[in-house]
């Protein structure tokens, strides 16, 4: 009989180790990118991500992929709903991938096996709204250059990602706006931004002299997550528990500076003093101050609303408030019940 060439290249595919796939999938990844800007830290994470998963699922060829040992994998994971969504979601691409381009006959895990977690029940780190006095003295504890960085980040809204690809040609600081450029936002979408007055200050006491500097990024390098505490720990917002081994020697910077070494890095509420709370406090003054949903959104420049109330905390002393206002309708001496009237 006549061999179908189709189901001939297909059965080849089929006995092909699983590496060679993760190896095409992540070339499809970047020429998916249609000239956007290079994300090598993403494709490092999802190739990571499916080279695991095809290690401890002992997956020898894509085929072999079953959906209970997979759902399984991710039950067995420590971390969050969220990093367990981004595993599905580099294992369910590359299996969706490799089905819609005939390169396996079908799709070993259809998406609909394997639900989304919802990443608002089950989240591991929670980012706190600094209050106006932390800003402040966090602000007088750094060089000018981080200044402005934190500066854009708590009175703009911009995230670090895109804070470090700034060029002084995306800020007018006559006109005091940011043109955010698609390329360089993490949604792909352009925006301009106003600048708040302490912002054009901030920069302006960084920008350069010389004229062409248009594409010159407006911070040399990005502010690591060491930095960050480095600088919690100047501006007196949270302190060291210890500098240094039993024997005597110092700790190693990544040792110290980190999380479970600092003392107040965490409230009693669990939330922490993270790289997220500087935007989070954004999100949470802009509610505060303009209690209007679309413009908070707008200005977090987020597909819904959802997305923004994750950011949202409400301060203690607006919760005391509350509670004292709620204290005394319910115990006003001069208060008449009417909740069973009628």
């Amino acid at each position: 009989g006549t061999i179908d060439p189709q189901e001939e290249r297909l059965a080849e595919n089929a006995r092909r180790p699983s590496g060679e796939f993760i190896d095409e999938y992540i070339e499809h990844i970047d020429a998916e990118r249609k000239g956007l800007r290079p994300n090598e830290d993403h494709k490092n994470q999802v190739r990571y991500q499916l080279e695991r998963w095809v290690e401890e699922c002992g997956i020898q060829r894509l085929l072999d992929a079953d959906p209970a040992v997979f759902a399984q994998f991710l039950a067995n994971m420590t971390t969050g709903a969220r990093s367990k969504n981004f595993y599905r979601s580099s294992v369910l691409g590359l299996c969706r991938w490799a089905a819609d381009f005939g390169k396996v006959p079908r799709n070993p895990i259809p998406s609909g096996l394997i639900p989304k977690l919802d990443e608002k029940i089950d989240r591991r780190e929670v980012s706190r709204a600094m209050l106006p006095s932390e800003i402040q003295a966090l602000l007088a504890a750094v060089p000018c250059p981080r200044r402005a960085y934190y500066l854009i980040a708590v009175l703009v809204g911009l995230r670090w990602s895109e804070i470090h690809r700034l060029s002084w040609g995306d800020v007018d600081l006559d006109e005091a706006v940011l043109r955010m450029p698609a390329s360089k936002a993490k949604t792909y979408r352009s925006a301009t931004l106003p600048l708040p007055p302490a912002v054009v200050e901030a920069l302006q006491g960084i920008r350069p002299l010389r004229v062409d500097i248009g594409s010159t990024a407006i911070f040399s390098g990005k502010v690591t997550p060491v930095t960050w505490r480095k600088d919690l720990v100047r501006a007196g917002l949270v302190t060291l528990r210890r500098e240094r081994t039993a024997s005597g020697k110092l700790l190693p910077q990544f040792k110290r500076y980190a999380p479970a070494n600092l003392e107040g890095y965490e409230n009693a509420e669990g939330e922490q003093f993270d790289r997220k709370c500087l935007r989070t406090t954004f999100a949470t003054s802009m509610d505060l101050i303009e209690n209007d949903r679309d413009l908070v959104r707008d200005q977090m420049r987020h597909a819904n609303w959802d997305m923004t109330e994750g950011y949202l905390r409400t301060p203690l002393d607006r919760r005391r408030a509350l509670s004292t206002k709620l204290a005394a309708a319910m115990l006003d001496n001069g208060a008449q019940d009417t909740a069973g009237a009628g």
